[in-house]
């Protein structure tokens, strides 16, 4: 059980996870489905406006596949790229049209 106390209010979980990285987010999936109470923090006070992933592997799909109609949701929500932009020293150094 972990305690947590912020802004002196306590929440009481099972599990902290420190990540919302694939791996955090894989664990908070498989928690869930144990009913296990778990939260996840982040170093980073707010949302990143940067995409840290531009596709989904197939390895990843199967894995999702698990959780009922999650792979469904990602693909009906999934926005198509329309083009790759690639960034050297924080200029743009090329862009690929899709």
């Amino acid at each position: 059980m972990v305690i947590i106390h912020a802004s002196a209010v306590a929440i009481d979980v099972d599990v902290m996870i420190i990540s919302t990285r694939p791996t955090g987010l894989i664990l908070a999936l498989e928690l869930s489905l144990q009913y296990t109470s778990f939260w996840i923090i982040n170093k980073a006070i707010d949302r990143s406006n940067k995409s840290q992933a531009l596709i989904i592997q197939p390895q990843s799909l199967e894995l999702f596949s698990r959780y009922n109609s999650l792979v469904e949701n990602f693909i009906s929500i999934s926005i198509g790229s329309i083009g790759v932009n690639v960034y050297i020293n924080k200029s743009l150094a090329i862009r690929i049209d899709l």
